[in-house]
C-alpha cells in the first residue's frame, strides 16, 4: 500500500477484528462496521462472508472475501448467492469460491 501512496494513520486505516465461529459476534462486528460506514469489509472464510453480505444489504459497502466453500457443511454457499454477477455493480461481494471437494483434497495433502 505504501507504493500506492497510502500511509496507515494518515490516509488509510485498518480496523481488524477476529472471531472464532460465533455468529452473534460476527453480527456485532459487522453491524459496527456498517454503522461506521467503512469503505470495504474483507472476510475470511465462508461463514463470516455470508453474514457480511446480510449486514451490508441496502448499503454501498462492498464485501471482498478470501475464499468461500461452495458447500460449507450445513451452509450451501451456492444458495446464499455470494456472487450474483461479477460484471455489475449489483455484485456487492467478490471473492473466490472453492468447491468443498477441493478443500478436502487440499486438507488431506497437508496432513
Amino acid at each position: 500500500m505504501d507504493d500506492l501512496g497510502y500511509k496507515e494513520g494518515e490516509n488509510i486505516s485498518y480496523d481488524i477484528k477476529e472471531s472464532v465461529i460465533d455468529f452473534a459476534n460476527y453480527k456485532k462486528i459487522l453491524d459496527q462496521f456498517v454503522a461506521d460506514k467503512v469503505d470495504m469489509i474483507f472476510t475470511f472464510p465462508t461463514e463470516p462472508t455470508i453474514e457480511a453480505k446480510k449486514a451490508v444489504t441496502g448499503t454501498d459497502i462492498p464485501v471482498v472475501f478470501a475464499f468461500a466453500a461452495v458447500d460449507a457443511g450445513s451452509i450451501p454457499v451456492v444458495t446464499s448467492e455470494l456472487v450474483i454477477e461479477i460484471h455489475t455493480r449489483a455484485a456487492e461481494t467478490l471473492g473466490v469460491e472453492i468447491p468443498k471437494s477441493l478443500m478436502l483434497q487440499a486438507t488431506n495433502v497437508l496432513h
